[in-house]
Protein backbone atom coordinates (compact mmCIF):
# COMPACT_ATOMS: atom_id res chain seq x y z
CA UNK A 1 0.00 0.00 0.00
CA UNK A 2 1.12 3.41 -0.92
CA UNK A 3 1.19 6.04 1.55
CA UNK A 4 0.48 10.05 0.91
CA UNK A 5 1.84 11.50 3.52
CA UNK A 6 4.86 13.03 5.45
CA UNK A 7 6.62 11.06 8.20
CA UNK A 8 6.79 12.41 11.95
CA UNK A 9 10.74 13.00 11.15
CA UNK A 10 10.20 14.58 7.30
CA UNK A 11 7.89 17.00 9.25
CA UNK A 12 10.65 18.11 12.05
CA UNK A 13 13.01 18.39 9.88
CA UNK A 14 11.71 20.41 7.68
CA UNK A 15 10.54 23.04 10.56
CA UNK A 16 14.18 22.33 12.50
CA UNK A 17 15.11 23.58 8.86
CA UNK A 18 12.99 26.84 8.61
CA UNK A 19 13.93 27.75 12.05
CA UNK A 20 17.43 27.74 11.78
CA UNK A 21 16.78 29.93 8.66
CA UNK A 22 14.43 32.54 10.48
CA UNK A 23 16.90 32.95 13.62
CA UNK A 24 19.69 34.39 10.88
CA UNK A 25 17.59 35.87 8.62
CA UNK A 26 15.36 38.27 11.22
CA UNK A 27 17.65 40.08 13.36
CA UNK A 28 19.01 41.37 9.44
CA UNK A 29 15.61 41.95 8.80
CA UNK A 30 14.70 43.93 12.37
CA UNK A 31 18.17 46.15 12.27
CA UNK A 32 17.09 47.15 8.67
CA UNK A 33 13.75 48.24 9.49
CA UNK A 34 14.96 50.36 12.90
CA UNK A 35 17.69 52.30 10.53
CA UNK A 36 15.07 52.92 8.20
CA UNK A 37 13.29 54.99 11.52
CA UNK A 38 16.13 56.30 12.61
CA UNK A 39 16.97 57.62 8.75
CA UNK A 40 13.30 58.87 8.67
CA UNK A 41 14.19 60.60 12.31
CA UNK A 42 17.70 62.57 10.99
CA UNK A 43 15.38 63.64 8.55
CA UNK A 44 13.21 65.35 10.69
CA UNK A 45 15.63 66.51 12.83
CA UNK A 46 18.06 67.84 9.77
CA UNK A 47 14.73 69.59 9.03
CA UNK A 48 14.15 71.38 12.47
CA UNK A 49 17.45 72.28 12.40
CA UNK A 50 17.38 74.30 9.58
CA UNK A 51 13.52 75.66 10.38
CA UNK A 52 15.15 77.12 13.39
CA UNK A 53 17.99 78.91 11.06
CA UNK A 54 15.37 80.20 9.22
CA UNK A 55 13.33 81.56 12.39
CA UNK A 56 16.78 82.82 13.95
CA UNK A 57 17.02 85.03 10.50
CA UNK A 58 13.63 86.28 10.71
CA UNK A 59 13.34 87.01 14.41
CA UNK A 60 17.33 87.19 15.55
CA UNK A 61 16.23 84.37 18.04
CA UNK A 62 15.64 80.72 18.31
CA UNK A 63 11.67 79.57 19.22
CA UNK A 64 11.63 77.70 22.28
CA UNK A 65 8.20 76.45 20.59
CA UNK A 66 8.21 73.93 17.37
CA UNK A 67 4.82 75.20 16.27
CA UNK A 68 6.63 78.65 15.66
CA UNK A 69 8.40 77.43 12.79
CA UNK A 70 7.61 77.34 9.16
CA UNK A 71 7.54 73.09 9.31
CA UNK A 72 5.34 70.65 10.29
CA UNK A 73 6.89 67.25 11.52
CA UNK A 74 4.62 64.51 11.79
CA UNK A 75 6.45 60.84 11.79
CA UNK A 76 4.73 57.90 13.03
CA UNK A 77 7.91 56.44 14.66
CA UNK A 78 8.64 59.05 16.80
CA UNK A 79 7.48 61.27 19.37
CA UNK A 80 6.64 64.98 18.77
CA UNK A 81 9.90 67.24 18.34
CA UNK A 82 11.32 69.45 20.99
CA UNK A 83 12.31 72.49 20.28
CA UNK A 84 14.77 74.92 22.34
CA UNK A 85 15.50 78.68 21.75
CA UNK A 86 18.68 78.21 24.23
CA UNK A 87 21.65 76.32 21.60
CA UNK A 88 23.97 74.27 23.42
CA UNK A 89 24.96 70.67 23.65
CA UNK A 90 23.20 70.06 26.52
CA UNK A 91 19.99 72.53 25.35
CA UNK A 92 19.73 71.47 21.80
CA UNK A 93 17.40 73.24 19.48
CA UNK A 94 15.70 70.13 18.38
CA UNK A 95 15.48 66.64 19.14
CA UNK A 96 13.29 63.97 19.12
CA UNK A 97 12.58 61.11 20.67
CA UNK A 98 12.01 57.43 19.29
CA UNK A 99 8.27 56.13 20.28
CA UNK A 100 8.79 54.08 23.62
CA UNK A 101 12.36 56.15 24.45
CA UNK A 102 14.69 53.94 22.43
CA UNK A 103 16.56 56.76 21.50
CA UNK A 104 16.88 60.41 21.23
CA UNK A 105 18.23 62.34 18.16
CA UNK A 106 19.03 65.44 18.84
CA UNK A 107 20.71 69.10 17.09
CA UNK A 108 22.52 72.31 18.04
CA UNK A 109 23.72 74.50 15.68
CA UNK A 110 27.82 75.64 16.29
CA UNK A 111 27.95 79.01 15.69
CA UNK A 112 31.84 78.89 15.21
CA UNK A 113 32.09 76.08 12.45
CA UNK A 114 28.97 77.45 10.85
CA UNK A 115 27.30 73.96 10.91
CA UNK A 116 24.43 72.03 13.04
CA UNK A 117 25.82 69.65 15.41
CA UNK A 118 23.61 65.88 15.60
CA UNK A 119 24.23 63.63 18.33
CA UNK A 120 22.06 60.73 19.82
CA UNK A 121 21.64 59.44 23.23
CA UNK A 122 20.88 55.76 23.69
CA UNK A 123 21.81 54.76 20.10
CA UNK A 124 22.90 51.58 19.53
CA UNK A 125 26.58 51.55 17.60
CA UNK A 126 25.06 50.41 14.25
CA UNK A 127 22.96 53.64 14.39
CA UNK A 128 25.66 55.80 15.40
CA UNK A 129 27.58 54.78 12.65
CA UNK A 130 24.38 56.08 10.41
CA UNK A 131 25.07 59.60 12.39
CA UNK A 132 28.44 59.80 11.86
CA UNK A 133 28.29 58.99 8.12
CA UNK A 134 26.64 62.19 7.79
Amino acid sequence: MKKNAFTLVEIMTVLVILGVMAGLGLPRIFSKLEESRFSEGLSAIQTLCAAQLRYNIDHGAYTGTCTDLDVDIKTANFNAPVCDATNTAGNPLAKITRTGGAYTIQVYYDAGTQLPVLSCTGCTANLTNILSAR
